[in-house]
Formats: C-alpha cells, sequence, structure tokens
C-alpha cells in the first residue's frame, strides 16, 4: 500500500465504516430468504420502488424480470415451472440415500422385454433388501461414532479435573451401551452382508450381462439455514478476484538493471534472504519506492493492484486518506420461538411471480399469535411461547455476488438477444444486456447463511473445535497426545472408532438453558418464528458496525428486513404481520421471519399410491403405480 497514514492523535479523513453503521441503522437494508438468490430477489423488490440511483433501481428492476432466466433458459410454462421448482429445491441440502439394484434391460436384447421370472423376483427382492439393511446400518455407524464422541467432548471440556466417580460414570453408563450397541451392529452386518453376498451369487450371471444394474436410491434431504443479505456494503474483495492472477518475471519489474541485475546497495540489507531470490527483492523494494514517488511511471506490466478500479477515483494500492473497511465475519443472534403444529395449514398458495400455484405451510387463523391488549413487556404471550436464543459467526466470502454475476453473463451469452431484450423491457427501461452487466457492480450486497440455525435447535454447536484426531498429510488419522483415557473408557480403539464424525460438538457445558421442562430445547423439527437481536460485521482492522444499538441503555428496537415468500408471515384482516409479538405503534412491515413446518434433520418422506383390497378391508400399495 502506498501513502499509509497513521496518527495515534486524530482520526482518517475517510471512515467508511461510520457511515455504513449509520445507513445500517436507519435503512436496515437486510433481507431474509432460503438461499442467496431467493434473499437476494426479496431485497430488490423491496428496494427498487424507493431507490433514488436510476441505474441501480434499473439493475434491480432487471434482475427481478430475469429471475427465472438465471435458472432455466426455456420460455416455456414447462420451463417456468421448472424454475419454480428449481427455486423451492434448492432449499434443501442432499445426502445419499443408498443403493438398489434393478432390471436396467430385457435378458435377450434381441426379445421384447417379459416380465422375469418369480425367482430372479425374489432373488432380487431379497438382494435389495439386504442392500437396503447395510445402508441403514452405515448410517447408524456414523450416528454412534458421534455419540462416542459426544460423550468424550463432554467429558473433556467440563474444565475441572475428573474425579474416579467422573470416570466410572462415563465408562459404565455412558460409553458402555453405546459400545454394546456398536458390538450389536458389527454382528449384525456380518449376518447381512453373507445373505447379500448369497443372493449376489444366485443373480451373477445377470449382473455380469448388465441384465441387474445397481443405481441410487432417493436422497435424504434437510433444510438449508436461511440465508442473510446485508445491502449496501460494498464486498471489499477485488473485482477481479476470480480472473486468472498476471505474474510477472524479473525483467518485468521497472527497477531490473539492463544487465539482469537491480544493483543491490544502499541501506538494504537482504543477508537473511536465500541468495536465489536476493536480487528479485531489492528490484521490488526499488520498485515499490520509485512508484511511491511517481505514481505515473513508465512500466509495460503494473504491479498487482496498481490500477483504478472502475469506479473509483484513487488507485487500489493507495490508502487514499482513508481506513478501509474490509468485512471478515458476520456476528449473529436470533429469538426463535416455537409455534404449535396445530397453528399451521397446508393451504397458503405462494404465487406472487411464479407460473403457477403453489401450496406451502403458513398459519391461515385469523386470530393473532400476540396478545390483543395493548403491548405489554409484562404480558405477552411470547413469555408462555417456547423460546431459544440461538448466535453463530459466520465468516463473509465473495461467493454470492460473484456467482450472480456469473450467471448473468452467461444467461446474456446463451439466450438470443432479442428473447433477452423482451424479458428486461428494453424498449421502455433502455436497459440492455451490455448495460446490465455493466451496471451489475453497483448493487452492493454481502451475503451470508445463518450457518448453525438448524443445528442449534438440535443443541449441537458448528465451529472450531479440539477434535481426539488429526490427519498429517498421506497419512491416516492419528491420536492426538492425551485424547485417550483408559480409566473413563477411552482406549485407543475406542478413540480411532470415532473417526471422522467429529465435526459438531453437544452443547455439554458450553450453553446454558432453561430448566423448565415446558421449555424444550430440542426441535427435531421446526415451525415457528424468529427476530434477529444482533447483527454486528466484524472487520479485518477491528471495526464493527452494527444493526442494532448495543448499548445496555439503548431503546427497545427491532430489525424490519425484506422477506422471501417462503419465509414471509401471513396477513392478518387489518393487513398486520400476523406474529408472536405485536408490532409497537407505528411500525410497518414484519420484524419476525417465519420458518414454516419441516423436519430438522436428515428426512425422506416415502409414498405410494394405494388401492383398497377386493375384501375391503384394508388398503394396499397399488402395483405399477
Amino acid at each position: 500500500m502506498y501513502n499509509v497514514e497513521w496518527d495515534k492523535q486524530k482520526r482518517p479523513q475517510n471512515i467508511p465504516a461510520d457511515k455504513l453503521c449509520k445507513d445500517l441503522q436507519k435503512l436496515s437494508p437486510v433481507s431474509f430468504g432460503t438461499t442467496a438468490l431467493d434473499s437476494l430477489l426479496a431485497y430488490v423488490k423491496a428496494q427498487q420502488a424507493d431507490e433514488t440511483d436510476k441505474a441501480l433501481k434499473n439493475v434491480m428492476i432487471a434482475i427481478v424480470n430475469i429471475q427465472k432466466y438465471l435458472l432455466v433458459d426455456e420460455d416455456t410454462v414447462d420451463g417456468h415451472d421448472k424454475a419454480d421448482d428449481l427455486l423451492y429445491n434448492t432449499n434443501f441440502d442432499n445426502l445419499s440415500g443408498g443403493t438398489r439394484y434393478h432390471i436396467a434391460r430385457a435378458t435377450d436384447p434381441k426379445k421384447p422385454t417379459e416380465k422375469p421370472d418369480p425367482q430372479i423376483i425374489k432373488d432380487l427382492s431379497s438382494l435389495n433388501q439386504e442392500q437396503c439393511r447395510l445402508d441403514a446400518l452405515d448410517r447408524l455407524e456414523e450416528r454412534i461414532r458421534w455419540d462416542i464422541f459426544s460423550v468424550w467432548w463432554e467429558y473433556v471440556s467440563r474444565g475441572t479435573k475428573p474425579t474416579k466417580s467422573d470416570q466410572d460414570h462415563t465408562r459404565e453408563k455412558l460409553l458402555a451401551p453405546l459400545l454394546r450397541l456398536k458390538k450389536d451392529l458389527e454382528d449384525k452386518r456380518e449376518e447381512s452382508q453373507e445373505k447379500k453376498n448369497e443372493a449376489l451369487r444366485r443373480l451373477d450371471s445377470l449382473i455380469k450381462d448388465k441384465v441387474i444394474s445397481l443405481t441410487a436410491r432417493s436422497n435424504f434431504h434437510t433444510q438449508q439455514d436461511p440465508t442473510l443479505i446485508v445491502g449496501h456494503i460494498q464486498s471489499a474483495w477485488p473485482c477481479d478476484w476470480l480472473d486468472p492472477l498476471l505474474v510477472r518475471v524479473n525483467t518485468d519489474i521497472t527497477t531490473w538493471g539492463s544487465q539482469g541485475k537491480p544493483g543491490v546497495g544502499g541501506n538494504i540489507d537482504l543477508g537473511k534472504l536465500p541468495s536465489g531470490i536476493q536480487d528479485t527483492v531489492s528490484a521490488l523494494i526499488k520498485e515499490f519506492i520509485k512508484l511511491g514517488k511517481d505514481n505515473d511511471g513508465d512500466y509495460a506490466i503494473p504491479p498487482l493492484y496498481h490500477d483504478i478500479e472502475p469506479g473509483q477515483s484513487t488507485r487500489r494500492d493507495d490508502w487514499g486518506h482513508t481506513q478501509p473497511f474490509f468485512p471478515l465475519f458476520l456476528e449473529w443472534e436470533a429469538e426463535y420461538a416455537h409455534v404449535d403444529y396445530a397453528q399451521w395449514s397446508l393451504d397458503s398458495p405462494v404465487s406472487s411471480g411464479q407460473a403457477s400455484e403453489k401450496v406451502s405451510f403458513g398459519i391461515t387463523s385469523q386470530e393473532p399469535l400476540y396478545d390483543k391488549d395493548e403491548w405489554n413487556p409484562d404480558k405477552t404471550p411470547k413469555a408462555e411461547q417456547n423460546t431459544r436464543v440461538l448466535s453463530g459467526r459466520v465468516l463473509i466470502l465473495p461467493q454470492a455476488s460473484f456467482s450472480l454475476q456469473a450467471q448473468i453473463k452467461q444467461l446474456i451469452d446463451q439466450t438470443p438477444r432479442e428473447e433477452l431484450e423482451k424479458a428486461l423491457d428494453t424498449e421502455h427501461t433502455g436497459m440492455t444486456p451490455k448495460t446490465l452487466l455493466a451496471d451489475l457492480s453497483k448493487l452492493k450486497f454481502l451475503s451470508s447463511p445463518l450457518a448453525g440455525f438448524h443445528d442449534n435447535l438440535l443443541t449441537v454447536s458448528q465451529g472450531t473445535h479440539i477434535k481426539p484426531l488429526v490427519r498429517y498429510s498421506g497419512e491416516k488419522l492419528q491420536i492426538i497426545k492425551h485424547a485417550n483415557d483408559i480409566t473413563a473408557g477411552f482406549a485407543d480403539e475406542v478413540v480411532r472408532y470415532m473417526g471422522t464424525e467429529t465435526d459438531l460438538t453437544p452443547y455439554a457445558t458450553l450453553v446454558s438453558l432453561s430448566t423448565d421442562p415446558k421449555d424444550g430445547p430440542f426441535k427435531p423439527a421446526t415451525h415457528g418464528q424468529f427476530k434477529i437481536t444482533k447483527l454486528n460485521i466484524v472487520d479485518k482492522f477491528g471495526q464493527v458496525i452494527h444493526a442494532l444499538d448495543p448499548r445496555w441503555d439503548a431503546q427497545p428496537q427491532n430489525i424490519r428486513p425484506c422477506i422471501s415468500e417462503f419465509l414471509a408471515p401471513q396477513s392478518l384482516p387489518d393487513n398486520t404481520p400476523n406474529i408472536i409479538e405485536k408490532p409497537k405503534p407505528g411500525e410497518m412491515g414484519s420484524h419476525y421471519v417465519q420458518m414454516p413446518p419441516h423436519i430438522n434433520q436428515w428426512a425422506k418422506v416415502n409414498s405410494a399410491f394405494m388401492a383398497m383390497t377386493k375384501d375391503g378391508t384394508k388398503w394396499v400399495p397399488q402395483n405399477g403405480m
């Protein structure tokens, strides 16, 4: 960096963090969605009407107009329905559901497909049954490995030296049942593997001829954590961060001598460096000094960042009388309130901007969730709600903005110009694909998932923590020093068995929870609403900007974010949001984000068409459907 200024007695001339903090508190440019794209769409839809910058407003309108083209490039009803489904399906993470064998083709390719021999169907059914059992045992083993790790974590993280009573309790009451379950699982796997091998032998010829093939079962799914977008803040990552890095050789350095030597001398002492790089380092130092005196120096290939970024007035490597603001991570805190499942109905349409009506969970009751009386801190139904305080920290990475730019560029390259201009309504807005790409950088925002939201509801924590095993490059997992404790039951083979199932930790003593039996902290299914109670953005220089005043004597305040249709609460007859805390007088919008019912674990919902038996006594799966 050039022209760096530091003065202990006074502040720099320009401190962008101060303005960003005021904007964050005054404008609340915050958005929530199920994914980064969903959250961004909610943000631009809400902000475009009030945007004063005409170019930026046109960019927002353009993104809304082409939202479905960002997912599919087929301008048909089916194509748009596919885009809607993608918007919905990307709300979930996937986990392999296992494998199954199936008949891939006819036994004789020259003859029409016929119903296989009953014995083949029986053997195939037996094979799939054992394969399904083995897949289930594999998933169970992963759980047992984590359960053993959780016992180990609770044992080592208590903060006090364990007594003999602690060791006996851990070994006999906590660890011994898991080790017995581990032994039982190994016996069942061995038994099931023998049955599978027997079925494979009976079908060996059909498998070799590829009449019977292996395929994947449907995946397990789990809801992703909601994604947060904070607008009006420019990502500090360079605009060309994803571009190939230009590398200079020695002769490209402006101070490299004509004879290939920079002429080491003066006060530069490079004796501690390897001799092979001393000349190059000396040339780089002299070039830095030279360019600091002469900003317009004569060079064919400039040093990295010694240029002016589009839309800026100073070089990227010039301090410019400014204290930079480089967002590093975001810390959040939310108050989650469980809303009883009986309040929800699967008949609330999500239709705005979609090709066809979708059905989703919502609270359709016209009775408000909050107390009908005036807002009273001493008497509010929220106190009767099952509430949890969740928190986390997330690194701020550049993927969201760069991903949007890459998607739009790909869209422009692959979509016919006439079709794209029709979607952008170029005739009336003047927005062309080229203009959209050029002005896209005006849309400033940071994006980050609320990582750990669902994990906290399961009383487990994410983050960096000590693990009993470490893997060095090219080697197997090794036990760290003092990770084992034979007295407590953690022998070497027990510690090694944990394997890689050590990413999440149980709460143990990390989090204090309510002892009230009504306040169940464990939420295997999520259906409720939450509001943000803390939102801080910390930069790498130690500066912090906050959306809510963190002082103890600050007045009660709320963030009223832009909310995606998937997460927006329903409205009451008076057009106010139906949320669990009554809005303050004069407060517009909703400060609560709604989480519709979903299973908060890896799950797979199986279904089949049913038919009544001929005697009318029971329902059975309908064959062939």
